[in-house]
């Protein structure tokens, strides 16, 4: 239990010693035999005169924390965001991160801006490897079509096709001269 001197005087018996008067419990309606009626690590009296916090709820802002731990590691029991990143405090520590820090940089490099740096790269990556799935199809589709054409008995001679160029060439710089 978190205990935190307070300069007051009180005004009347203080059964648990929580800093409020037995009449202050009464009015706030906490427990008067027990000095922290929500069990959340501070006293009841510290809660309402010191931190301003319910002495009847553990978790005064609802962010999963309990307000003595919240106190404890720094973050404000009344706000249940206190970096003001739209993460409540609980949410942040119980998944390692820092209810105190508004950006952490392994988690915006490493999770929140993974579509921003990564996809860009996914996407490249993806285009690169559908076009040479195509080529290979492709290739094949077309090595396919010359093995057939070369198996089915039929020879081939280039030569004649080669001849036919050479003339044509010559014929054609006859006429240019």
């Amino acid at each position: 239990m978190i205990s935190i001197s307070l300069i007051t005087e009180l005004t009347g018996p203080d059964e648990d010693n929580d800093y409020l008067t037995d009449e202050e419990e009464a009015i706030y309606g906490t427990n008067v035999s027990n000095p922290d009626t929500d069990t959340d690590g501070l006293l009841d009296g510290v809660e309402v005169k010191l931190y301003k916090t319910n002495p009847l709820n553990n978790d005064s802002d609802l962010d999963g924390l309990l307000d003595g731990l919240e106190i404890e590691i720094g973050t404000d029991p009344n706000n249940w965001d206190t970096d003001g990143d739209g993460k409540s405090d609980g949410e942040e520590y119980y998944n390692n991160g820092d209810p105190l820090k508004k950006f952490e940089l392994d988690r915006i490099f490493g999770l929140y801006l993974l579509p921003v740096y990564i996809l860009p790269f996914i996407v490249v990556g993806v285009a690169f490897t559908v076009k040479r799935v195509r080529k290979k199809r492709e290739d094949k589709h077309i090595k396919a079509e010359i093995d057939e054409v070369f198996h089915s008995g039929y020879s081939f001679s280039f030569e004649a096709e080669e001849q036919a160029i050479r003339e044509e060439t010559r014929a054609e710089t006859i006429d240019d001269n």
